[in-house]
């Protein structure tokens, strides 16, 4: 019977220990411990303690190290201290990182320990207060570092954490239309789309020169009406007598009559110019239009012309 109760008291020891929390254990740091001696021991004595007194199971620390090597001494920085525990727990297949240091305080012989529990996903699980000790005069800094150590751990209550991280919920995506399902469907949509913009209209050759010459028009008959004002001024000022212009006047006569030609020929050449605009934009029509005027060729008495027609 002894044995068998025995059997049972390790397995069950032996199921205890394999559902501790992992823990990645970041190693100690130090301030204000000068003596290389201390620091040296005081660093190999806290992987220990927080497996003795945090009931706890921890990541190897030379695999911890050689996550800490890779990355270089500025990652763990304090602006990034919460992302660099999450990075050593994920990376030493841990679900918890701690790091603990020890700092020397602002009284003469006190000591500060310092401690942060950050969870794979980057939770921040412990923080405590500020935890300070003395050391007597003449006493040894790793005995009562050790002591103090096993006591700030055991407050930390590692072994409560988590076995493993909360599990993330599974969204599952919404079915088609199932937030409304009077939703219309692609065809619905396509055929209640806009028609696409119209692509840019070209403007005809024709058309252009039909702009062109409607220019030539306006210069050609403003230039006639000048001549002909300017012609109509100087005939004004002539001293013709018994239908006589004097010999002096002369001059101003012949001036009369080239202005008097000019205007004749700039309104010559703005009529054909006008003309021709007009030829030139009903040539460049939109021909599908029936309301738009159209020509075509006629025979005539003598000879044979173009017929301007339209539709109202």
């Amino acid at each position: 019977m002894k044995p068998l109760v025995l059997s049972l008291l390790v397995a069950s020891s032996a199921l205890a220990e394999a559902q501790r929390p992992r823990v990645a254990v970041h190693p100690l740091v130090l301030e204000g411990v000068d003596s290389r001696k201390d620091r040296e021991e005081l660093t190999a004595l806290l992987p220990g303690i927080v497996i003795s007194v945090g009931k706890v199971e921890i990541a190897s620390p030379s695999d911890v190290d050689a996550e800490l090597k890779k990355k270089g001494q500025a990652f763990c920085s304090t602006e990034n201290l919460f992302r660099c525990l999450s990075y050593i727990a994920d990376h030493t297949s841990s679900v918890h990182a701690l790091r603990i240091e020890l700092r020397r305080g602002g009284r003469v012989n006190e000591w500060e320990l310092l401690a942060n529990v950050v969870r794979v996903d980057g939770e921040v699980e412990r923080q405590p207060d500020v935890f300070k000790f003395t050391q007597p005069d003449n006493a040894k800094l790793v005995p009562i570092a050790r002591a103090q150590l096993e006591q700030f751990v055991a407050s930390l209550k590692l072994g409560t954490l988590p076995l493993a991280p909360p599990a993330q919920p599974k969204v599952e995506p919404p079915p088609p239309n199932a937030a409304r399902p009077d939703a219309p469907t692609r065809e619905e949509l396509r055929l209640t789309q806009p028609p696409p913009p119209p692509p840019p209209e070209n403007t005809p050759p024709m058309r252009v020169a039909s702009y062109v010459l409607t220019a030539a028009t306006v210069v050609s008959l403003a230039a006639s009406a000048g001549l002909a004002i300017s012609a109509t001024a100087d005939r004004s000022s002539l001293h013709v007598s018994n239908g006589a212009i004097p010999y002096g006047e002369l001059g101003i006569a012949k001036g009369i009559d080239s202005k008097s030609s000019a205007a004749t020929a700039f309104l010559v050449v703005g009529a054909l110019a006008a003309s021709t605009a007009v030829t030139f934009y009903l040539l460049s029509r939109d021909s599908d239009d029936p309301r738009l005027p159209t020509i075509s060729p006629a025979p005539f008495p003598g000879g044979a012309g173009v017929v301007i027609s339209s539709s109202f």
